[in-house]
């Protein structure tokens, strides 16, 4: 093994250290997060505070860290320190309490260590092959838990309550599995090698969103996929993909007493009508996003500082806060809730940027770097439509996937200008 395969090899392996990390070593087993005692996400988190000036410090290429996306996340982290004294002024919550509070976005911090260390076509392509291999095993793991093998130790690992019929199957990594899922359809869409492979991938990882019954993945992934064939007229195969989940949808309904497929969006329908189910529980977020954002309209008042109830344990005041604090769902209205309109305006320039680099880069590059910047560009457009639902900015699992498809777009993006600079 060359030097340079050694270096790309221990690169790749620091980078899904922090991917498991953020993931609760996708609840492999009980030592990775004791409630109150243990989080492997701190450990994560320590390992990245203490990494990241050592890399920044011996790395030649410190010039990519110059861009919009680099100077919005350090507005951020500043802007997170800002809570923990809201917090105090408002809610009388200690300083230390604050600082626990917000430990878990120091994730965003991930961002220049991806930046650096993904400095070549090569590495950002192997890793994003060997995450996909990752979700694989993951949704195969799930389905031995969902027989009666207990391989996950979470508080869901048995189950999720019921929906359409059966008990809702705990997958972990989520945000991993649809990044992959991403990933593979991009490559079978565009590559002309192991389409089969690369289409076996996407239709198992595709399956994975319905055996896992995430309302919002499903329709947010089905729509970016739809688009991006829209986009290369590929006719054929969106008419496939149509036939392909209609067929699923026929067999699923012969075989069960109700089908997976469609049964989530209809009781969806009942349930934002009659406002019961997990619609009534968001419906009251809601309520409470809006109100909290009208008493604090413009930096928040704190809230994303207040420290979580753990269980069985908890002050007073986490006792009292937890509604108000709880941030795992309603990306955008939670956002609006804890940072006011300052946050808003920052998250509009996080996509702005993002967006126009990642379309910059799509025309410039080609071969194997213009497929990396489709998939990126795709990924992010997942990201905004279920952030309707799903708090990708908030949680450590959804915001490590965040960065590292960020860090792909603004390394794809610098590469491009250089390339393109050269040439004059």
């Amino acid at each position: 093994m060359t030097d340079d395969s050694k270096n790309s090899s221990l690169k790749i392996v620091f980078i899904l250290f922090l991917v498991f990390s953020a993931n609760g070593f996708f609840s492999l087993g009980p030592w990775w997060h004791r409630s109150g005692v243990f989080n492997i996400a701190d450990v994560g988190n320590a390992v990245l505070w203490l990494f990241l000036p050592i890399l920044v410090a011996f790395n030649k290429d410190r010039q990519v860290l110059w861009n919009p996306v680099s100077g919005l996340i350090v507005f951020y982290l500043l802007f997170v320190f800002l809570q923990i004294f809201l917090a105090y002024a408002n809610y009388g919550q200690s300083l230390f309490d604050g600082l626990i509070g917000i430990r878990h976005q120091f994730f965003y911090l991930s961002f220049f260590v991806f930046i650096l260390l993904l400095d070549s076509t090569e590495i950002i392509r192997k890793l994003l092959d060997i995450l996909a291999i990752i979700a694989v095993v993951l949704v195969l793991l799930a389905i031995l838990n969902y027989m009666g093998l207990p391989l996950f130790y979470y508080k869901w690992a048995k189950g999720q309550g019921m929906r359409a019929g059966i008990v809702r199957a705990y997958i972990p990594g989520m945000s991993l599995v649809t990044f992959s899922l991403i990933w593979v359809f991009t490559r079978w869409l565009f590559e002309e090698k192991n389409r089969t492979h690369t289409f076996l991938s996407f239709v198992f990882l595709l399956s994975a969103l319905f055996f896992r019954q995430t309302r919002m993945r499903i329709l947010s992934a089905s729509v970016v996929i739809t688009i991006m064939l829209i986009m290369r007229k590929r006719w054929r195969y969106l008419v496939f993909f149509v036939l392909l989940v209609l067929i699923s949808a026929g067999i699923v309904q012969v075989t069960m007493k109700k089908n997976i497929i469609t049964e989530p969006f209809i009781l969806a329908c009942e349930n934002l009508t009659q406002k019961s189910g997990t619609w009534s529980l968001r419906l009251n977020q809601l309520k409470v996003d809006i109100r909290e954002f009208k008493y604090h309209p413009w930096l928040g008042s704190g809230l994303s500082a207040i420290r979580s109830v753990t269980d069985k344990k908890g002050t007073r005041l986490q006792h009292r806060m937890s509604v108000l604090s709880y941030k795992s769902d309603l990306g955008y209205t939670h956002w609006m809730k804890l940072y006011g309109i300052v946050g808003i305006v920052w998250l509009m320039l996080y996509f702005y940027f993002q967006v126009i680099m990642a379309v910059k880069a799509q025309r410039r590059l080609s071969g194997e770097d213009r497929i990396l910047a489709v998939f990126a560009l795709s990924h992010l457009g997942y990201i905004m439509m279920a952030l309707l639902t799903l708090n990708y900015l908030m949680v450590p699992s959804h915001v490590i996937i965040l960065i590292l498809n960020a860090a792909i777009i603004v390394r794809l993006y610098w590469n491009s200008h250089y390339m393109s600079v050269s040439r004059l």
